[in-house]
């Protein structure tokens, strides 16, 4: 990503102020590099700087919202998006539905992640992209309950799509997500597989974020490993 980052801070420049619409997408893109790299005060200003020139920066604005605990602005924003009849709105539908669809679950609102899947589910052919279908596998995860089996068999789907897309960046994140579910069944084998293969990946894109996220999951395998061995005990080593 940190070569990602010089390419678009190169181009920014050279794109003319008179087509606001390609300098819009080059903040948009930009503000979504800095969420992933973790700063986030860096991708505010980049997704206000891309509206500020008529452009959306959706769906990163939302899920930028979301995580800093906005869930109700995040899906305004969504909303608002999805009622944008530009090129931009139109061709990227799909995209924006299906990070709805996810956000709303994540965030507890089943019902309303049903309604966004729901569009998705009736036009399945429009909606064939990898990254959408792992974002989709991700959404019904997420309205698994708990102990049900299929949400980490759907994140196993959405890691596997997010790789196959080539999108390191998401396949990690899912990987950490993963890891937890595994640490919560106690399946800390598993967990471990998944958390070092999501810092092999941090390392290499230069994410501080996935970074800090590998190293509060690191610890929490260290606190779950721990096990009686003859009366004593014994850490399993990451």
């Amino acid at each position: 990503m940190p070569e990602a980052l010089t390419c678009i801070n190169e181009a920014l420049p050279k794109l003319s102020a008179e087509e606001s619409w390609s300098l819009g997408e080059g903040f948009r893109v930009r503000g979504d590099i800095f969420a992933m790299i973790g700063d986030l005060a860096a991708a505010r200003a980049d997704y206000d700087q891309a509206y500020a020139l008529g452009w959306d920066a959706e769906p990163g604005n939302a899920l930028l919202l979301f995580e800093t605990g906005d869930l109700d602005g995040a899906l305004a924003a969504l909303d608002r998006a999805l009622q944008g009849m530009s090129w931009f709105h139109l061709q990227r539908r799909g995209n924006l539905l299906v990070n709805a669809a996810c956000i709303a679950a994540r965030g507890g609102r089943s019902a309303q992640a049903s309604i966004y899947l729901a569009e998705i589910d009736a036009q399945p052919e429009r909606w064939r992209q990898p990254a959408t279908q792992a974002l989709i596998a991700e959404t019904k995860a997420a309205l698994c309950e708990p102990s049900d089996p299929n949400g980490n068999r759907l994140l196993l789907l959405a890691r596997q799509l997010w790789t196959s897309a080539g999108v390191d960046y998401h396949a990690a994140r899912v990987r950490l997500q993963l890891a937890r579910a595994l640490l919560n069944s106690g399946d800390i084998s598993g967990a471990k597989v998944e958390i070092t293969a999501a810092e092999r990946s941090a390392r290499h894109l230069g994410s501080q974020r996935l970074e800090e996220e590998v190293a509060m999951l690191r610890h929490s395998l260290s606190q779950d490993s721990q096990s009686p061995v003859d009366g004593s005990m014994q850490a399993l080593t990451a």
